[in-house]
């Protein structure tokens, strides 16, 4: 029975990281594109308005990672 709730609980914790690496994956893109759009933009106040949500995915990526450090630590110790 343990060894059966330890690996319901490991596969909901594969599916938690997965989830949190798809959004990793789609902000990092949010980012580039806004950053790129920041580039090849000619009004300034538009430009700094992509510039500005370019920084806050990039905030969400480092959220995102630290939860994700915390899923992988509990995973580890479902382990042991």
């Amino acid at each position: 029975m343990e060894a059966r709730i330890n690996m319901e609980s490991q596969n909901v914790l594969a599916l938690v990281k997965k989830a949190i690496m798809e959004e990793i994956n789609y902000a990092r893109d949010m980012s580039k594109d806004a950053n790129e759009r920041s580039r090849n933009c000619k009004d300034a106040s538009v430009a700094r308005e992509l510039i500005s949500g370019a920084r806050d995915y990039t905030k969400t990526i480092a959220g995102l990672r630290r939860a994700l450090e915390l899923v992988e630590d509990v995973s580890a110790k479902e382990v042991d």
